[in-house]
């Protein structure tokens, strides 16, 4: 015992450099071995990473995907244990495209590497990961890993500035299916989505109809989505009226939130800037101090933080007009020059509209399958009613028979009676 243990303890802290010499194709179980029985460390992770290169489950037959799985475990310890966070998005990411049965396939593998990209703050790095619609997912993936892909997904979209993705992944966290009660998941991303509604519409976004009334009225009612939810009831409707505009705004800017302080100043922001968008549609020219009281701004610093809004948004293409600094600071808006008649443009458009070929597609064949698979159940519960009713007639027949021909019956010897009329008599 006290050998093997030395062996393990051997094993587990040296000779690590002996999978140099190993091919971990050739020598794939043993190189497995090798990394399975060491403490995992920032040292160890290259060989990992060789190996999950080198991965393929048509010819690492011996290794399933729970085994994979706990591979993903260790290097999720390990991140935390020697803050590697950045360290292990490679191989995370390399295991997911090898274990993935499309782009659009949902793995065990995907809330952990979307986690670690938070952490790390390599939003950029999941970009390509989220860029493709879950569409389905393999048997080990369970409710709560796609709960927190979408949540930590849309933190992600949010980082990368993709609200709405970001939208459609808080959506889907709020409307799951589950036991009639919110989770502190669809709780945490219930306040991210009306952040994110009012960031992009400007006001509250209606849940899909298939979201569960209970869950709905858990949120609402939750004591830690009150303040969200009257936040989301002051923006119910688009209303252009400048003294509700300013309430919003100043609401907006008062609202304390302990884990979503950047959301909440993004939101404000780009709230202000909707509203300064509308002005646009009304007015030709407007002085900073007009600009500044419909968005509610006061003080000697109020014309310095119009001006601020306005450049940003010339340079973002956001508004187009042209700044007047003569009589405290004018500004003269244009309509859009761009005629949209380019060759970005034409690619745009064939984007989109391979976009939604590719959908309609999508839907027609999901609607396939839907179809195929009732006509199939259909058929069988058709084929059980027809044996039953084949059941039941033979049955009646039989009975018929007896009270038809009551001599028949009764004039039998009852202790002559065939094995084989005894079968045909009884059988139904």
């Amino acid at each position: 015992m006290k050998t093997n243990e030395t062996v393990v303890f051997a094993g587990r802290h040296m000779n690590l450099e002996n999978l140099e010499n190993l091919d971990p194709v050739q020598n794939a179980q043993l190189y497995y071995q090798y990394i399975c029985n060491s403490i995992p460390t920032k040292s160890t992770l290259k060989y990992i990473y060789r190996f999950v290169k080198n991965y393929h489950p048509s010819i690492f037959k011996f290794l399933r995907l729970e085994d994979i799985k706990s591979l993903g475990k260790t290097l999720d310890e390990l991140a935390f244990k020697e803050n590697a966070h950045i360290n292990i998005l490679k191989i995370l990411k390399e295991l997911i495209k090898k274990i993935q049965t499309s782009p659009h396939n949902l793995t065990f593998l995907h809330p952990i590497f979307a986690k670690h990209c938070l952490l790390a703050k390599t939003y950029s790095y999941a970009k390509d990961i989220l860029s493709y619609d879950i569409e389905d997912f393999d048997s080990h993936v369970n409710i709560l890993d796609f709960l927190l892909y979408h949540y930590y997904g849309g933190m992600l979209a949010i980082g990368l500035s993709d609200y709405n993705k970001a939208l459609t992944y808080f959506r889907r966290v709020i409307s799951s299916p589950c036991e009639k009660v919110a989770s502190a998941i669809m709780i945490e991303s219930y306040k991210k989505y009306v952040l994110v509604s009012i960031l992009l519409h400007g006001k509250k976004q209606q849940l899909p109809s298939y979201t569960d009334d209970d869950v709905y009225k858990n949120l609402s009612k939750s004591e830690h989505c009150k303040k969200y939810k009257d936040l989301e009831n002051s923006f119910s409707s688009l209303s252009s009226e400048m003294n509700m505009n300013v309430i919003r705004i100043k609401k907006l800017s008062n609202f304390k939130s302990k884990n979503n302080k950047g959301l909440v100043k993004q939101t404000t922001r780009a709230y202000t800037r909707k509203v300064i968008q509308k002005l646009t549609q009304t007015y030709v020219t407007m002085s900073f101090e007009e600009i500044a009281k419909e968005i509610g701004l006061e003080g000697e610093n109020a014309n310095k933080i119009v001006e601020r809004h306005l450049l940003s948004m010339i340079e973002n293409n956001e508004i187009f007009a042209y700044i007047n600094h003569s009589n405290g600071g004018m500004v003269s808006f244009y309509d859009d020059p761009e005629r949209y008649n380019n060759n970005d443009t034409m690619e745009k458009i064939n984007d989109c509209i391979k976009a939604i070929s590719e959908l309609n597609d999508k839907v027609l064949e999901y609607n396939s399958i839907i179809n195929k698979k009732h006509i199939v159940d259909a058929t069988k519960r058709m084929k059980e009613i027809k044996k039953n009713i084949d059941k039941t007639v033979s049955n009646e027949d039989s009975i018929e028979q007896g009270f038809e021909f009551p001599g028949v019956l009764m004039g039998l010897d009852e202790y002559n009676i065939s094995d084989d009329d005894n079968e045909r008599d009884f059988r139904i």
